[in-house]
């Protein structure tokens, strides 16, 4: 479905014309305080199709959680220079000695899982991966000695018992404002999310979590504006600057880990990248079971 049928399909369900939407639309988003008549008619009529960003404000203006739009919308499409980034990053990733200590002797089910964890219990779960990177090793500490406790939401998947692959992202900022306010060009806000340093063991099981981890952001975590992710290694940094981000920091770290980037976005910008988008729709109804569960089998064989 390409926008414009998307906008008769919401006229005709709510009963809404377009002066009524252009003036909704106006009061409801600054991006959309310059919006006129002639360009919603444009979009209405397939003239012109507005930017994805834009397609997801609207749309959510009429859906809360965006159901018909991720499940019918046509997604963006990935350009050639971004898949050949992706690709030969994850060639290097899945061939690299790094990969070897998750790999799994466990036969068991590949089961996904969605925890909302105390940094103490993280620290328990993931404390060998982190240990060796000196920006988690100061926030731990700092956690320590303040006796401060944030939640972490983590995404893993199991072989077995056995984490093969994790992603998660902590809302609270007040330690991460502590240890990078000297060093970032601009101080995160309260409503700013980080996604942590992951590990993957393939990029099918790379693209599930970052899937189900961006329907977990649209569905609990959409008024977020500024989103932070810190990422490992410069294929990695490449890798998210081509959606859109900032560097705003390197950590250098030992040559083993590679160094550590802080990399900023606009959280909508980046929900509406060709490449997030597509993971957000592949996993939309994986993640519905899986919000109701908190753990789900996995079917996407790690090749």
């Amino acid at each position: 479905m390409i926008f414009h049928q998307y906008l008769q399909h919401v006229f005709k369900k709510n009963g809404i014309r377009q002066i009524e939407l252009l003036s909704q639309l106006q009061s409801s988003h600054s991006i959309f305080s310059g919006l006129d008549a002639i360009t919603l008619s444009r979009w209405c009529n397939n003239k012109t199709t507005p930017s994805y960003k834009k397609q997801l404000l609207i749309s959510k203006h009429f859906e809360r959680d965006l159901s018909y739009f991720i499940q019918h919308i046509d997604h963006p499409k990935i350009t050639k220079v971004f898949l050949k980034t992706y690709d030969t990053l994850f060639n290097k990733l899945e061939t690299s000695y790094a990969r070897i200590g998750y790999l799994s002797i466990d036969n068991g089910p590949a089961t996904l899982s969605m925890l909302n964890l105390t940094t103490e219990t993280h620290r328990k779960l993931f404390g060998v991966f982190y240990k060796h990177m000196e920006a988690y090793r100061f926030i731990y500490s700092k956690l320590d000695q303040n006796n401060v406790i944030s939640q972490n939401c983590v995404f893993t998947i199991k072989q077995g018992v056995q984490i093969v692959s994790h992603l998660g992202f902590v809302k609270d900022m007040t330690t991460f404002s502590r240890y990078f306010k000297k060093k970032l060009p601009t101080q995160p806000t309260a409503n700013s999310i980080v996604i942590n340093v992951g590990h993957f063991s393939c990029r099918n099981y790379f693209e599930s979590l970052i899937g189900h981890l961006f329907n977990h952001l649209v569905d609990s975590y959409w008024d977020i504006e500024e989103c932070y992710v810190a990422t490992r290694r410069a294929d990695f940094l490449t890798f998210w600057e081509q959606m859109g981000g900032t560097q705003l920091l390197s950590v250098q770290e030992s040559r083993f880990v590679g160094n550590v980037y802080i990399v900023q976005f606009n959280l909508k910008q980046l929900l509406a990248s060709p490449f997030i988008f597509l993971q957000i729709q592949r996993t939309y109804l994986s993640y519905l079971k899986l919000k109701q569960h908190l753990t789900i089998p996995i079917l996407v064989p790690c090749e």
